[in-house]
């Protein structure tokens, strides 16, 4: 269970997560919060590209700027956290993350992408999600990571849940599944508890 401080730090950090500088520095990268500047040109090529999305919930969704800002704003006011990797060599921005809370059972399902094609395949996914893992524990309390995969064909993410440790869950075909307040089709789910 949550006690009351951990639930007031969550439900002040994702109220004020605009204002708040998460900053999570790893080896390679910085994860920290994502801000309305990084919807950029290069961004939205990124989430509308016929590759970065492909397996997501967001697969048939265009984004224009005002689409992207729409969804930023409704994903930090849902007590979550958006967040942006960013490369510690070149200082741009690489990739997102979204930590989608559940703040009653100390759970968050993770979301990830790296959006720079040069970087992909490095190792980069792995470090950013072992990181928040990290962070996500000694900050927030959280004692349960899921990361949920819409297509058995998404090899990489498959393959990050794997290398995380994390545990197949389940796979429903042609079901509706409802998780952390949204309906997908067809998930296979990874968990991992965190000690």
């Amino acid at each position: 269970m949550i006690n009351n401080n951990n639930f007031d730090t969550i439900r002040l950090l994702s109220i004020i997560t605009n204002i708040i500088l998460i900053k999570i520095s790893a080896k390679r990268l910085t994860i920290s919060s994502f801000k309305k500047y990084h919807i950029t040109k290069k961004y939205l090529g990124w989430i509308n590209g016929k590759n970065n999305l492909r397996f997501t919930r967001h697969k048939k969704i265009y984004y224009n700027k005002k689409k992207a800002l729409s969804f930023y704003r409704k994903t930090t006011l849902d007590k979550n956290l958006f967040l942006c990797i960013k490369d510690n060599r070149t200082k741009k921005l690489i990739g997102t993350m979204i930590a989608y809370l559940d703040q009653n059972r100390n759970e968050a399902n993770i979301g990830i992408m790296i959006g720079e094609k040069k970087i992909s395949g490095k190792g980069y996914g792995y470090e950013a999600f072992s990181n928040l893992q990290k962070h996500l524990k000694k900050k927030l309390n959280i004692k349960l990571l899921t990361a949920g995969v819409n297509s058995n064909q998404n090899f990489k993410m498959i393959k990050l849940a794997k290398k995380l440790n994390m545990k197949f869950f389940y796979k429903k075909k042609n079901k509706k599944i409802n998780y952390f307040g949204k309906t997908y089709n067809g998930t296979i789910l990874f968990v991992k508890k965190i000690t």
